[in-house]
């Protein structure tokens, strides 16, 4: 069977919101060899200005102007903006080519409907998708069979994001594998921040959906660094979703020097600030995972649901205590170890790819 997208040429690529915005630059950025037009709001804005030195901006308005000449409309996805799903409806209207690139572990049906259809999601919820649905690991190919997604509409891709930060971190992968004399490490945690209780109210009409908040968080947060630590060998930063208000938390952190908020332009400046990344089920963490980061997933016990991160090597933690901080000591400033004559290949994910999932080519 002939893919829809097999030979795209002319490309329409529309996005929003910041993790799909990461994946769809980056593929765009590796594919230079095809001719782009993007339509873009929101975060997406000044992730692709970052990567795309130059941008032929249209609005969605182009799709229906240039229906004969584009080949394809490329999509992240979205919970909150509609960009991407008005962008579908449109490209099926004019019977241009559609395929869209999932980012998370959550939500699938719902980021192609719009939010009334959420509580009750119709039996033709199928008919919202696009011609293709593109996914990027193991884990996302089996939750859209349990989601029971038409399979002839799923392709797998490389997640050229991940790729490229997996890339840029490997230096310092191998440079960590040497055993050296160096003077001892301090702790430096990131904190992913999530708007957990917005995305509860939107998702499920109920601000507690989760059982807490960010808030509840951080607040916890703070108690374990003061009650674990001298506070002069850890670091702690606050990395806020671009949802978020830069002033959230500080009332919370006045007065405890150790802990700031980030100030880096990228996610890619943090991490390599960071030796350990902490948060809820952000996709920063997988990021972090590429990097070579210690990553732990963290809830309180007033949870009412595991994280939606399928990844192992994410480290689930029980309860932020003092046998917590001594793993995090070891963690960071482990005793050396002899040097391995091979070194794996930090590329992320090639091992796990089943050879049975269709690939696009893009």
């Amino acid at each position: 069977m002939n893919s829809p997208v097999d030979k795209p040429r002319n490309i329409l690529v529309v996005s929003s919101e910041e993790g799909g915005a990461q994946i769809l630059s980056s593929m765009v950025k590796a594919k230079s060899n095809k001719n782009y037009f993007f339509c873009l709001e929101g975060p997406a804005v000044k992730i692709f200005e970052n990567k795309i030195r130059k941008m032929d901006l249209v609005s969605l308005d182009f799709i229906s102007s240039n229906r004969r000449s584009i080949d394809l409309v490329l999509t992240s996805t979205s919970f909150i903006s509609d960009l991407e799903r008005r962008a579908i409806a449109l490209a099926a209207k004019n019977k241009v080519r559609s395929a869209s690139v999932l980012d998370h572990w959550i939500g699938y049906r719902q980021r192609f409907l719009s939010r009334e259809m959420w509580k009750n999601i119709p039996v033709t919820w199928m008919n919202y998708l696009p011609d293709q649905v593109w996914v990027t690991d193991k884990s996302a190919f089996e939750i859209v069979q349990t989601e029971k997604f038409s399979m002839r509409k799923v392709f797998r891709t490389n997640n050229q994001y991940l790729d490229d930060v997996a890339l840029l971190f490997e230096g310092e992968v191998n440079r960590r594998r040497v055993p050296e004399i160096l003077p001892k490490n301090d702790i430096k945690i990131l904190y992913i921040s999530e708007p957990v209780t917005e995305e509860s109210r939107l998702m499920h009409t109920d601000p507690q959906f989760r059982g807490f908040s960010e808030t509840d968080i951080v607040k916890a947060i703070i108690q374990f660094l003061v009650s674990n630590f001298s506070l002069t060998n850890i670091k702690f930063r606050i990395r806020l979703s671009p949802d978020e208000p830069q002033d959230k938390y500080d009332k919370l952190i006045s007065g405890v020097s150790q802990i700031e908020k980030s100030k880096s332009r990228s996610l890619t400046e943090d991490l390599l600030w960071a030796n350990t990344v902490l948060g809820v089920e952000s996709p920063d963490l997988v990021v972090a995972l590429a990097a070579g980061k210690q990553v732990f997933s963290w809830q309180p016990e007033t949870a009412v649901k595991r994280s939606c991160l399928p990844h192992s090597a994410i480290r689930r933690i029980g309860v932020l205590d003092a046998k917590f901080a001594e793993n995090l000591e070891l963690l960071v400033n482990p005793l050396p170890e002899p040097q391995m004559s091979e070194l794996p290949s930090s590329r992320f994910d090639t091992a796990t790819r089943p050879n049975s999932m269709r690939k696009t080519n893009f």
